[in-house]
């Protein structure tokens, strides 16, 4: 009986865990492609011949 509890118990924080984790690397993820896009349009812009005038 008290296996079962311990087994149950570990699932469910696993679960839980595993949930959080992925909703945090997703968040991770997002940021990074934001940071990516803003250096690329940054570079873009300074790099390009036009903008100078």
């Amino acid at each position: 009986m008290m296996a079962s509890w311990a087994g149950a118990t570990l699932v469910i924080l696993l679960t839980v865990t595993f949930g959080i984790y992925r909703c945090e690397m997703r968040k991770v993820a997002l940021l990074r492609h934001k940071i990516s896009a803003f250096q690329g349009g940054a570079i873009r812009s300074v790099g390009s011949p036009g903008t100078q005038g």
